[in-house]
């Protein structure tokens, strides 16, 4: 059971690294080039999923772990990174300027319900799940986790449209989840970091303000 476990979630790291290669190698043959980038799209998030359930007893008990103070601080720290995002591609005053109610305001309760459970499907995946099979109590170790974990994190959000810079405002945005995670051990407190950035920067996004 370990085993197949570790195998599903090797198979989603192969997936995620994979995809980025695809898009970045020059493969002549348009048609396995198509065949392979459906492969990679329908096959990552299922597997994803996959991992989630068959490693239930992972995250279980962090998911159940709620402390009132994580939605304060998560509230916070979630606009707080979503300034650092803004700062990172050049549109540091964008997310000053939008008051919290025109944010919420624009989203539908199906589109913030879409972005938390993604939020919570990724959370829990690399900061829990992939962390738990990383970790090592050993500090240079575990900066070296830290920094695994991150670029894998920004390589699963590989496009070809996405631009450089913010492939680098993913890989900082992921350093600062693991750290937290690292340091306070909180899953609730990443996962509403991750929706709170997230809802401004996708705000920003229907305004063109931030790609």
């Amino acid at each position: 059971m370990v085993k197949m476990r570790l195998f599903w979630v090797i198979f989603f790291l192969v997936l995620t690294i994979g995809y980025p290669i695809l898009l970045l190698c020059p493969i002549r043959m348009v048609k396995l080039r198509n065949e392979l980038k459906v492969f990679f799209y329908r096959t990552t998030f299922p597997t994803a999923v996959l991992c989630i359930i068959i490693n239930y007893d992972i995250w279980l008990k962090n998911i159940l772990d709620f402390k009132k103070y994580v939605l304060l601080v998560g509230i916070l720290l979630g606009w707080i990174c979503a300034n650092i995002s803004c700062s990172v591609v050049n549109k540091f005053n964008d997310v000053i300027i939008i008051p919290i109610k025109v944010l919420f305001d624009k989203k539908s309760i199906y589109d913030l319900g879409k972005i938390l459970i993604m939020c919570m499907i990724e959370e829990i995946l690399w900061r829990n799940i992939i962390w738990n099979y990383f970790y090592t109590n050993a500090l240079v170790c575990n900066i070296l986790e830290i920094l695994i974990i991150s670029l894998l994190f920004t390589l699963s959000h590989f496009h070809s449209y996405i631009k450089y810079i913010q492939l680098m405002d993913l890989f900082i945005f992921s350093l600062i989840l693991c750290c937290l995670f690292n340091w306070l051990g909180s899953l609730w407190l990443v996962i509403i970091i991750h929706f709170v950035r997230n809802v401004f920067i996708d705000s920003l996004r229907e305004g063109k303000k931030y790609d």
